[in-house]
This record gives structure tokens, C-alpha cells and sequence, in this order.
């Protein structure tokens, strides 16, 4: 009988040395289970957009506004900025941000691998963002968020325009890390801008509309991840699958992929159930986040049970990104997704 085996997913970031100790270590441990390989978000980007305060602060046509926010109760603090004085908030530009940079130059080390053969040819260059709305709530003042969010949109997507211009769709997927979305949705991130899930739908319309259908699409429903903690905890999966209910209904093209977290205690088949009311279309993929470390297979397993229960057809994933794990845990947690790929 042929082996059959769970699909993986890698959420971002990975905290090797470099790209191409991300691409190799992913390729020789999960090369047959990965459609789709990020470049480990390695460096200064390991912290997910905590970097992005050096992008804000450069920029001469703003300042810090004395003003912070706090992620959750064990998060992490983010200082805000807001445009200097005098300057016309309407027609403020947000300056590049670095995301299409980045990509750019790991795509070069990711070709040469594929054309060395070290990567196969059907996997695709994988690509994370933070939303809009994210880094919009992270770092502007909320006095000027709803006079801004339209320019850090745009900011965004001449990011993707330069990353789709140099990259070619085919072997290119574009994934945005959503908290903020997900957590308005559970009352647990109040937002100035519009958060409603109508609100968010109409917004990834806008933006999804600008993505090729050659090009993977796929969203991170995340509850957080700040020292080991989520935001809050998901009741069950029943928020994150009415979302994805919506954002099908809602976008012009295909979601490629979603993610939902899984609590390490939810083994439980109610956790699970709200898959069932699922109506995206056989063509999106899903990866339910249910490996963790601490309890290995017999832990992962049973969350496999419990979710099957509901649906059969899904693919396998951390919670979130490695990036804020101590790098010798890396190479065990890619063997243990291997490990758990491969269970009958």
C-alpha cells in the first residue's frame, strides 16, 4: 500500500543563522511533506514586526507620540508615532517598509537551491506579512489610525507589487499573519478603524484583489504568541471558521491555505466541531496547529483523533512561528512535523 502522508505547514519565521540554513534544514527534513518553504523571517525579523519600530523611526515625517501598546498582560509594548507637526495627514505616504527587500534577496538563495536540486521544483517561495490593520494598531497613534489606514495599505501592497514583479507567480505564496483580525473578532483587541468582521471582509477584498490566482493566498489566524502566551484562548475553532466562511464568500479569488491554532490542552472533540459548518471549496487547504514540542506524538495524535472527528482532510502545523523558540528546538520540532506526517 502506498504511504500517505499529512501535508505540513511552516508558519514563518525559524530562528537559524540565515535563509539558506532555513531552506536546507527545511528541505532535508521536510522535503516531501512542504509545498511551500519561508525563509525563517531570520535576523532582526525573528521577532515577528518588532523590528519595524527602526522603519517608523527613520522616517522624517513622523514622531513618537509619548504614547505605547500592549500586546496582552505578557506581551510586548510597542511605542507609537504619529505625523510631526504640520505635515498634511491626508497626503502622508508611508515610506518602504523592507518586506519585498527581504523576499527578494532570500528568493535568490531559494532559486539557487532549487536549480541545485536541494529544493523541488513544485515547492513554492513562501512569503509572511503582518496586516495593515496590525501594524497600523502596533504602531501609529490611534488618534490618526483612521486617517492613516488607507496610506499603510497602500504601503503594503506596493510591497507585494514589487515582490510579484520579481518573483514569478508560480512559485510564489503570499501569507498574512492576522492576530489583530482574529482577536477583534473575540472582543479581545478593541480597534479605532473599522474591526467588524464585515469590515475586515471588505478590506481583504481590496487587498486580494491586487494578488494573481497563480500566486498562493493564505491566512495565519493567530491569537498571539507573545512568551508562550496567546491573547486569549480560542473557545473552539468556531470564530476562525466563520472568518473563513466570510473571507470566501467575500474575496474575488481562491484561498489557497488557512491556519488555525491548536491549544496544547484541546484534545477534546467539541474544540473541533465548528469544522463542520466549514464552506470554503476543496481547493483551500487546511492546517490546524496542533504539534507541540512539550508533548511530542502521543500529544499530536491525539488532537489528530479529536479533529478527525469533524474533518478528515487537513494538514499539520505549529500553533505559530518558531521565532520565538531557542534555536537548538528548531531541527527536533521539523523532525517531530516529519514524525507526525508520517503516522498512519
Amino acid at each position: 500500500m502506498e504511504e500517505t502522508l499529512r501535508p505540513v505547514h511552516l508558519l514563518g519565521s525559524i530562528p537559524l543563522g540565515s535563509n539558506r540554513e532555513v531552506f536546507e534544514a527545511v528541505a532535508d527534513t521536510l522535503g516531501q511533506h512542504v509545498t511551500r518553504i519561508p525563509d525563517g523571517e531570520t535576523g532582526k525579523r525573528t521577532g515577528w514586526m518588532r523590528w519595524l519600530r527602526e522603519v517608523f523611526e527613520q522616517d522624517p515625517q513622523l514622531e513618537l507620540s509619548g504614547g505605547s501598546v500592549k500586546t496582552h498582560a505578557t506581551g510586548y509594548t510597542f511605542q507609537q508615532f504619529r505625523p510631526k507637526p504640520g505635515a498634511d495627514v491626508r497626503a502622508l505616504r508611508f515610506r518602504e517598509i523592507g518586506y519585498a527587500r527581504f523576499a527578494k534577496d532570500s528568493y535568490a538563495e531559494f532559486a539557487r537551491l532549487k536549480q541545485a536540486g536541494r529544493i523541488a521544483n513544485a515547492v513554492r517561495f513562501q512569503v509572511a506579512f503582518p496586516t495593515p490593520i496590525g501594524v497600523l494598531w502596533s504602531y501609529i497613534a490611534p488618534e490618526v489610525q483612521p486617517a492613516l489606514e488607507q496610506a499603510m495599505i497602500d504601503r503594503f501592497l506596493a510591497e507585494v507589487r514589487d515582490i510579484l514583479a520579481a518573483i514569478p507567480h508560480d512559485e510564489l505564496a503570499i501569507q498574512w499573519d492576522m492576530p489583530h483580525d482574529i482577536l477583534a473578532q473575540e472582543g479581545a483587541r478593541p480597534t479605532i478603524v473599522d474591526g467588524s468582521r464585515e469590515g475586515l471582509v471588505r478590506r481583504w477584498a481590496r487587498i486580494a484583489e491586487h494578488i494573481p490566482s497563480a500566486v498562493d493566498l493564505g491566512f495565519h489566524f493567530c491569537y498571539g504568541d507573545s512568551n508562550s502566551t496567546h491573547a486569549v484562548e480560542p473557545r473552539d475553532v468556531g470564530i476562525m471558521t466563520d472568518f473563513a466562511n466570510a473571507l470566501t464568500r467575500g474575496l474575488g479569488r481562491d484561498i489557497s491555505y488557512i491556519h488555525m491554532p491548536v491549544p496544547r490542552a484541546r484534545n477534546d472533540e467539541p474544540f473541533y466541531a465548528p469544522l463542520k459548518n466549514a464552506q470554503w471549496n476543496s481547493r483551500t487547504e487546511l492546517y490546524l496547529g496542533l504539534i507541540h514540542l512539550q508533548d511530542g506524538i502521543d500529544g499530536a495524535k491525539a488532537r489528530i483523533r479529536a479533529a478527525a472527528a469533524s474533518r478528515g482532510d487537513f494538514g499539520i502545523a505549529t500553533e505559530c512561528g518558531f521565532g520565538r523558540r531557542p534555536p537548538e528546538t528548531v531541527r527536533p520540532l521539523m523532525q517531530l512535523h516529519a514524525d507526525v506526517a508520517a503516522l498512519p
